[in-house]
């Protein structure tokens, strides 16, 4: 079974790269709760006016999503959790089980702030990939906890408590940022083996005026750290635009659920148009799908200026389709 899973994503990442729609979304997005235990300054559940309660979302309650995550089962290979802080959701080690073992998605992750990996081990264990938030403008909010957290983090590494590469960096770049900023950061990721994700920072609607910073600073750590640091697709690396070609965002490679349970079509951008309540049992989500792209396809010109996550190449790991492929037949031929 495994083989066949890894040859589908494989074909799908193929389809997503040639500019065509995958039989199933890379990943889809779950957006778990707005509760967080931080208050970050730049924080887009702060900013955004899709989050009108801010942090007060405690998410769905857990048999409801359930709901969601088996309506999603046959049309997604991944899911990634989002927040709010994620280890934060009530039952959240039981909706993994229930994923892991009773919808057999093909990976599981989830975006933290990374203070309870070492206390909730129940959680961290039953992740494939973990990403911690990280930035200066948090560093500088909250300097004692980052510490803590990079301390834990390389520890976990160390004991053998996470796997390679299942925890890596959400490393969000302002425009006034330098290289000599970051290089104590990345000194010590790069000395432990640990990998790094980069994106701008930008306003609450996801849009960035302007790309120069940012790609200016990519290339200097890219030209200091190699590729080996990056999580991101290395094909992006320093040459983002505003040129939104479905290559890089087609609306099916990368789904949106939002805090209420809602399908978004056809991302987060547009949080406002959802295509109905997935916590409704058997919500028929392809033909949604397929009804919500005959009326209004994308990219289009609404799209211009996005900076969203999609850009990046951030479908953990599957805008990768030499690797995908690699794996796909290496796990073939261990069956035999």
């Amino acid at each position: 079974m495994k083989s066949v899973a890894s040859a589908s994503i494989a074909l799908d990442v193929i389809r997503v790269q040639m500019g065509l729609a995958p039989l199933k979304a890379l990943q889809t997005s779950v957006h778990l709760n707005t509760h967080c235990n931080l208050r970050c300054s730049y924080c887009f559940i702060a900013t955004n006016p899709n989050y009108p309660t801010g942090y007060k979302e405690s998410g769905l309650p857990l048999e409801k999503m359930k709901i969601v995550l088996k309506n999603l089962s046959g049309s997604t290979h991944n899911v990634i959790f989002t927040g709010g802080e994620t280890f934060l959701y009530k039952g959240f080690a039981d909706l993994l089980v229930y994923a892991r073992e009773e919808l057999s998605f093909d990976s599981l992750s989830a975006i933290s702030n990374g203070m309870f990996l070492e206390s909730k081990p129940e959680i961290l264990n039953r992740l494939d990939h973990v990403a911690v938030s990280y930035d200066l403008m948090r560093r500088n909010q909250y300097p004692d906890i980052l510490d803590n957290v990079l301390n834990s983090i390389i520890r976990l590494r160390r004991d053998g408590r996470i796997k390679e590469g299942q925890v890596y960096f959400n490393c969000t770049i302002a425009e006034h940022e330098t290289i000599a900023d970051w290089s104590g950061f990345l000194d010590l990721a790069a000395n432990n083996g640990l990998r790094i994700f980069v994106q701008p920072v930008r306003d609450g609607f996801g849009n960035l005026d302007s790309w120069e910073p940012f790609n200016a600073l990519v290339l200097e750590i890219r030209k200091r750290y190699g590729y080996q640091i990056f999580v991101n697709c290395k094909t992006y690396l320093g040459e983002y635009d505003h040129k939104l070609t479905k290559k890089v965002c087609h609306p099916k490679a990368r789904m949106y659920v939002d805090v209420w349970g809602n399908l978004v079509y056809p991302c987060e951008r547009f949080a406002g148009s959802n295509l109905g309540n997935l916590a409704v049992p058997d919500f028929p989500v392809a033909r949604k799908w397929a009804e919500a792209e005959a009326r209004e396809k994308f990219p289009s010109s609404k799209c211009e200026k996005c900076a969203y996550n999609c850009v990046f190449g951030n479908s953990i790991p599957y805008r990768r389709p030499i690797r995908t492929i690699i794996t796909s037949v290496s796990a073939k031929f261990h069956e035999r």
